[in-house]
C-alpha cells in the first residue's frame, strides 16, 4: 500500500514555538490557510483509495479542503493520527521540552509524565497503518509533525530531524515493500511560505 502523508498547516503554536500535541486544538495562521489552498491543489490531480485525517482541527482543515476539491474521495477522521502526547508539557515551550528530552539516556523511551514515549506513538501509528494495509492501494494520510517523523523514522529506518518537517510537506512512501519516493516535500510553496 502506497501511502501519502501530509503534515498540517502553520498554526498559531507553530509560530510560538509551543508543544500543541495529542490535545490541542491550536488555530491556523494566515500563512497556513495560503498553505492548505495550494496544497489541497496539489493532491486534487493525485488519485487516492481514501484519505484520513487525525481529528484535531488543524488537519481537519486541510481534510476538508481536499475533500472540497476531491467530493468522491471518501473521508475518514481517526484519533490515531493524532500528535504524539507530550503529557505535562502540552501547551508549554519548545524548549522546556528539549531540556526535558536532554536528560534522557535512551531519548525514544523517554515518556513525558502524564504523556506518551516516541516509541508509544509510533507504535500507535503503526497499529492504525497495519489495519488499513489490506483495504487500500493508496491512502492519504492528514496528520501531525512530530508523528508523522517518529513513524517514517521508525518504520523506515530513517533519521530526520525536526528540520525537515515542512508544514503541509508531502511524503511518498511505499508501507508494504518499505521504500522511500519522496520525503517533505513542499515544492506547491513559494519559499515565503516555507514554515516549520
Amino acid at each position: 500500500m502506497k501511502l501519502t502523508l501530509v503534515r498540517h498547516p502553520q498554526t498559531f503554536d507553530n509560530v510560538k514555538h509551543i508543544m500543541a500535541g495529542h490535545e490541542t486544538n491550536s488555530r491556523v495562521t494566515k500563512v497556513g490557510k495560503r498553505q492548505i489552498e495550494l496544497v489541497a491543489k496539489r493532491l486534487a490531480e493525485e488519485k487516492f483509495d481514501i484519505m484520513y485525517s487525525s481529528d484535531l482541527t488543524r488537519c481537519k482543515q486541510l481534510a476538508l479542503a481536499i475533500k472540497k476539491l476531491n467530493p468522491n474521495l471518501k473521508l475518514v477522521f481517526a484519533k490515531e493520527l493524532r500528535e504524539r502526547h507530550f503529557g505535562i508539557f502540552e501547551g508549554k515551550t519548545q524548549k522546556a521540552f528539549s531540556k526535558f528530552e536532554s536528560k534522557a539516556e535512551h531519548i525514544d523511551s523517554l515518556q513525558p509524565p502524564q504523556g506518551e514515549s516516541r516509541e508509544q506513538a509510533a507504535a500507535r501509528m503503526l497499529r492504525f497503518i497495519e489495519k488499513i494495509e489490506k483495504q487500500h492501494e493508496h491512502a492519504l494520510i492528514i496528520t501531525h509533525g512530530g508523528i508523522k517523523r517518529i513513524f517514517l523514522n521508525k518504520t523506515f529506518k530513517l533519521k530526520l530531524t525536526y528540520q525537515t518537517n515542512y508544514n503541509t510537506g508531502v511524503s511518498l512512501v511505499d508501507f508494504t515493500t518499505k521504500e522511500v519516493m519522496y520525503l517533505f516535500d513542499n515544492s506547491h510553496l513559494p519559499p515565503e511560505l516555507h514554515t516549520k
